[in-house]
């Protein structure tokens, strides 16, 4: 694909396919026609990505459009040209297998149109974000974009759907995903999405795909942010590229003429299956996003627990016990958690002093633990007879740190210490997810009673069954 000023000037597609019969190119170009469909009925079980007619029709009629074509069969190409909705006699030409197609002068004859199109950097956003759904749609596909002089995109064909993600939002991203997959029935799903420690401001990064073909589905998107309730903070959207595959007869492609939208045969359905999925896929996935040390220092390979799956799982425990209340788990000897509760305010401990709107107590790597101004005093009287905080000994320092195991920012974020590195959470997402854990301990003990059915099912009674049902209520 190759664009020239953003696409005023110049769009052209090339593909090396099964090409257009030289008899078939009017039609190609005609209103409401096409040349994919055999008969009426497959009209209700489209496999292919569109019609050709409508869109070329009406690029024609507002632009200089050329279509060229060959078939393997054929001998030679053939092409014809629409200027402003006429159409030219079909013509031999010279060109490979394929079918190459030219929209120059992009409303040339609506000055008004033209005149609202937006910078060439903005229409070149558009073409470049049409020009990924589709690539990423086909990773087994040759793609290449060019905007003028420059290669924008060079994407061979045959790569694996987690490398043709990477060449488009970077290699540290792909890597990171959480592959899922799930069947019911004749549905697949399956895809990846991102850690929630990775999220944007809107849902641009939502890529979802039916057999290929780029869709939007609100339902859906709902749906992913359901499964991500309770792990991203409020106003951020989780980012995932799934692909559904189903029969054709299961959907109508032709609802939107961007071919955007479809409307499911059973929405609900495909709604509960990838909630479930993915809540499933994250139940059984560590989820804890963590800064690590420096190679070389401490909490590296020679560290006490450090890349130890059991020790990691302790260290989350203790800090979803301490977010319950539980302070004292921490370090029930000298009495700790009493001064440094004082100094930090998190929860379990006495009611905060007066402070700045930010008091973070300094983690360094050489004393652990370095209390803000107004803890100072606090610590020094916790020190030894005789000695002062900067006297203290590695082992003081040490039992100072674990008098502070966390600290608590604008009543909103909580930072914590642990072997592996610093541990950063809102505590909100925090509190909704032990609810969650609760309820579902509550649900697999049996002392709450499920509901088989995500989505409520009609059911059709006659007048006694109704009364002897609300009888039986």
């Amino acid at each position: 694909m190759a664009v020239e000023a953003g696409g005023r000037e110049l769009v052209r597609v090339v593909d090396n396919g099964a090409g257009i019969p030289a008899d078939e190119l009017p039609m190609a170009v005609a209103s409401h026609a096409t040349s994919k469909l055999a008969e009426s009925d497959d009209l209700f079980r489209i496999a292919t990505l569109g019609f050709r007619g409508e869109a070329l029709a009406s690029i024609g009629e507002v632009s200089r459009l050329t279509l060229r074509s060959r078939t393997p069969a054929a001998a030679g190409g053939a092409e014809i040209e629409v200027t402003g909705g006429r159409a030219s006699q079909v013509a031999p030409c010279g060109c490979p297998v394929g079918t190459a197609t030219e929209v120059r002068n992009l409303f040339f004859n609506t000055p008004v149109r033209r005149k609202f199109l937006r910078t060439t950097q903005t229409e070149f956003g558009h073409v470049s974000e049409a020009f990924t759904r589709i690539a990423l749609g086909s990773p087994e596909i040759h793609f290449t974009l060019k905007h003028g002089e420059r290669t924008v995109f060079e994407l061979p064909g045959g790569e694996d759907w987690r490398g043709r993600i990477g060449r488009f939002f970077g290699r540290d991203l792909a890597e990171g995903l959480i592959p899922v997959e799930s069947t019911d029935g004749d549905v697949r799903l399956a895809g990846y999405v991102a850690n929630p420690s990775h999220s944007r401001g809107n849902n641009r990064m939502q890529y979802l795909f039916l057999g290929g073909r780029p869709i939007r589905d609100r339902s859906l998107q709902h749906a992913l942010g359901e499964a991500y309730r309770g792990l991203l903070m409020t106003g951020r959207y989780p980012i995932a590229f799934l692909r559904l595959d189903m029969p054709p007869e299961m959907v109508d492609v032709n609802v939107h003429p961007t071919k955007l939208e479809v409307r499911f045969q059973d929405a609900g359905r495909l709604y509960s299956q990838l909630l479930s999925t993915l809540r499933n896929k994250f139940l059984t996935t560590d989820l804890t996003a963590q800064v690590g040390t420096p190679a070389g220092g401490e909490g590296d390979e020679g560290a006490p627990g450090a890349h130890d799956p059991a020790r990691a799982a302790q260290l989350r425990q203790e800090l979803v016990d301490w977010a319950k209340g539980k302070v004292a788990d921490w370090d029930t000897s000298e009495g700790a958690g009493s001064e440094a509760a004082a100094g930090t305010g998190f929860a379990g401990g006495p009611a905060p002093r007066e402070r700045a709107p930010l008091e973070l107590a300094r983690l360094d790597r050489g004393l652990a633990w370095t209390p803000p101004p107004r803890a100072a005093a606090a610590t020094e009287d916790a020190a030894p007879p005789g000695t002062t905080r900067s006297e203290e000994s590695p082992a003081d320092a040490a039992t100072t740190a674990r008098r502070a195991p966390a600290l608590q920012i604008h009543n909103r974020y909580l930072v914590a210490e642990s072997r592996e590195g610093v541990t950063l959470i809102d505590q909100h997402a925090l509190h909704e997810r032990i609810l969650y854990e609760q309820l579902r301990r509550r649900f697999d003990s049996g002392a709450v009673e499920t509901q088989s059915l995500l989505v409520p099912e009609p059911v059709d009674l006659s007048a006694a069954e109704a009364a002897a049902a609300l009888g039986r209520r």
